[in-house]
């Protein structure tokens, strides 16, 4: 157990950067990661227009990344992180659903980051995780960033 919770802990750290904070007292780690999260892109964010759902779903989403972050793995375990990834997982789908093509290889790439870390956190392999978290924080950032270029109607 002594292992799980550095990791959890980095998992929240970075998913708060991933959340497009933009707090100026951030670590440097931080700061790294994000980085490489933003230069990593491989196409341009597109820029257009959202239905209201796209844009209510974009913010649940955003939400759920940051509340990821808060969760309390001291006093509520790891099924505690379990259930906010599952909270992700519904509000990506809501996203997807509500999404146009051009966003969807985002949305896709994203999905595959966060099995591939939930997959990690069940079987208690922090390597893995560590190697996950940094998908989860680029392609989630990627996400974010071409969900936040579209213009809500």
């Amino acid at each position: 157990m002594r292992v799980r919770l550095p990791v959890v802990a980095l998992v929240a750290l970075v998913l708060t950067a991933a959340g497009c904070s933009s707090d100026d007292t951030s670590s440097t780690t931080v700061k790294a990661t994000t980085t490489a999260a933003t230069t990593t892109t491989s196409s341009t964010p597109p820029v257009g227009s959202a239905s209201s759902e796209l844009c209510d779903a974009r913010e649940a989403l955003r939400t759920s990344i940051t509340d990821l972050a808060s969760v309390d793995v001291v006093k509520n375990g790891t099924s505690a992180i379990k259930d906010q990834l599952t909270t992700i997982q519904q509000n990506l789908k809501a996203v997807r659903s509500s999404a146009g093509n051009d966003v969807q290889p985002q949305v896709d790439a994203f999905q595959t980051s966060l099995d591939s870390l939930q997959s990690a956190v069940d079987s208690s392999a922090p390597v893995q995780a560590v190697s996950a978290l940094r998908d989860v924080a680029s392609t989630g950032a990627t996400l974010l960033t071409s969900l936040g270029n579209l213009q809500c109607s």
